[in-house]
């Protein structure tokens, strides 16, 4: 199953309903990933931009990823999105076999 990283930021108005009615926003995107057919991993909350989240998550297919990230985007509670799919260490192993399987053939633009 695909893994993505969904990183964003609050927005304003999403801050002050979450500091007006604290709640544990994990319980409601885990129940999103199920609805979508997926599976929360880790979240985390961050403050590199702005007070937000990182989410990792399991999906059954590549579209659900990208489809969930845009129906958070739309809620109005998030900016700044961002969508990271993410390879496990044995999916990157198999890039790098087939990088070395075609790399004689490629041809640098300078020499």
């Amino acid at each position: 199953m695909p893994v993505f990283c969904i990183t964003a930021d609050y927005t304003p108005a999403a801050l002050t309903e979450m500091r007006n009615n604290p709640t544990d926003r994990r319980q409601a995107a885990e129940q999103f990933a199920e609805a979508a057919g997926g599976k929360v991993l880790a979240w985390y909350g961050t403050m590199t931009n702005g007070p937000g989240v990182h989410v990792i998550y399991e999906v059954p297919d590549l579209p659900t990823g990208p489809a969930m990230a845009g129906v958070a985007k739309s809620s109005g509670a998030f900016e700044n999105v961002r969508v990271t799919r993410l390879f496990s260490m044995e999916e990157v192993a198999g890039f790098r076999k087939r990088a070395g399987e075609i790399a004689g053939s490629y041809k640098s633009p300078t020499g």
